[in-house]
């Protein structure tokens, strides 16, 4: 057997059977039809680079307000539909916080209440959840709610109402609160101190990482401004103008701000006079980006959009050159791999084995060895052929892997074989778009793995 076509492709390292099974619940007259997105993030020269999103949610109705728990393996949202308790009742408004773990073990109710809540977050020693409650004569209060079951929840901050946006430093939380005008207050739970610092102000209210600061949008006329307040001192600094009538955004970290109008992401860093161009999600099935946030470590982006049907491959569509030895060379790599239980490839340095098995002048396995060596931690990442250290295909996870997003379990590498004997040309090469007949290297047996190193 010939294998004369390659197409490797590495999915974004989420188990998408939770999200695409969720029950569909029709969407409530009236509410907006929104979806919650996540991609992976990563930093390069100061750049952020985002790949590609996947939709969590996928169902008709509004799921919004994404946010992490402190170890970004968990994440919360706002989800409109029927629980338990109210199944049969008439309901337009009625929401409460699910959760969903990103490495596909659970996606299930974190509130099954008769009351709504939103706006939810993960309190710092991550036992219960901050949010604000809709209480059954509609006064919107900040509540904390146990994440263990039997716990009592508790109302936070009863002299402030109606709560709509907020954000904790220590026992100190600033609020968004709904008025005409709109206010931010800070209230010191401790304490009891309450101060009103800025009217006319937009919903996002987020702390700076690391600090004991808080931005919120000011209004001033047509023009908006992301503004700073020391929660200490209450002083309050001016930072940069937002994006046109955008006022929803993100800390990735103390310095850079992370927004988003339409499909495109941008930053602002301290010290710059505007924003930059981080990313354009045009070529994903949604619309309308809106509430992004980033988890404590700076490795997920979760982001609200409106979901649209997913494009059709134009007749200009890309179509990958493969050459027949690099398929050899990197089906020889993964093979070897997976049959000695090592990680696809380690760096090259010209006399390890992976250097030898990836030059064009010898696409086999190297001989003279009985195994191959292993990766360590503290082997540098390549995006090179056999350098990448991506994948462990057949055994236990390495440890650098062991985490959400980087299990082998979760990429999938496909290969496609085309008919070896045919005078056509795309024939040969197979159709990249019909993955009919492909072998999934994740869970192929050592035997197939063989047959395909050895052509």
């Amino acid at each position: 057997m010939t294998i004369t076509t390659l197409l490797r492709s590495v999915a974004l390292a989420l188990p998408l059977s939770l999200a695409q099974a969720q029950t569909t619940a029709p969407a409530p007259a009236g509410a907006p039809n929104t979806d919650v997105f996540l991609s992976r993030i990563s930093r390069r020269d100061g750049a952020v680079l985002v790949q590609p999103p996947i939709n969590l949610t996928r169902r008709a109705g509004y799921d919004n307000q994404p946010s992490f728990d402190a170890r970004g393996r968990m994440l919360y949202y706002t989800r409109r539909a029927p629980n338990a308790l109210l199944r049969d009742s008439v309901r337009d408004v009625q929401t409460d916080i699910w959760k969903y773990a990103l490495d596909g073990s659970d996606h299930s109710p974190a509130t099954v209440t008769a009351e709504s809540e939103y706006s939810s977050q993960v309190t710092p020693d991550g036992t219960a959840l901050t949010v604000i409650r809709v209480e059954r004569d509609s006064a919107q209060h900040l509540w904390r709610m146990p994440l263990a079951a039997g716990g009592t929840a508790a109302r936070l901050v009863g002299t402030v109402k109606p709560v709509g946006y907020y954000a904790w430093v220590g026992s100190q939380v600033a609020m968004f609160v709904l008025g005409a005008p709109a206010t931010l207050q800070i209230v010191d739970t401790a304490s009891g101190r309450r101060d009103t610092i800025a009217r006319d102000i937009g919903r996002g209210v987020k702390r700076v990482p690391g600090t004991s600061r808080v931005t919120f949008v000011q209004k001033v006329g047509a023009q908006w401004y992301l503004d700073e307040v020391d929660m200490t001192s209450r002083a309050v600094t001016r930072l940069v103008p937002t994006l046109p009538n955008v006022e929803e955004y993100t800390w990735v970290d103390s310095m850079t701000v992370l927004a988003a109008t339409g499909t495109t992401l941008r930053t602002w860093t301290r010290g710059q006079p505007g924003w930059t161009v981080a990313a354009d999600l045009a070529f994903a099935p949604l619309t309308n980006i809106s509430r992004v946030t980033i988890d404590p470590t700076g490795n997920w982006l979760a982001f609200v959009a409106v979901p649209t049907e997913a494009k059709a491959a134009g007749t200009s569509a890309y179509r990958p050159q493969v050459r027949d030895r690099d398929v050899a060379r990197d089906l020889a790599i993964l093979a070897s791999d997976s049959m000695e239980g090592r990680l696809t490839g380690s760096p090259g340095s010209g006399t390890r084995d992976t250097a030898t098995l990836n030059a064009a002048s010898n696409p086999s396995l190297p001989t003279g060895r009985a195994s191959w060596p292993d990766v360590e931690l503290t082997s540098p990442v390549s995006t090179s052929a056999g350098g990448g250290n991506t994948l462990r295909i057949g055994r236990a996870e390495h440890p650098r892997f062991d985490e959400p997003g980087l299990h082998a379990a979760h990429l999938l590498d496909l290969f496609h074989t085309g008919d070896s004997t045919s005078s056509d040309k795309s024939r040969r090469e197979g159709d990249l778009v019909n993955m009919a007949g492909n072998v999934n290297l994740n869970t192929a047996d050592k035997d197939a793995l063989r047959a395909l190193a050895a052509g």
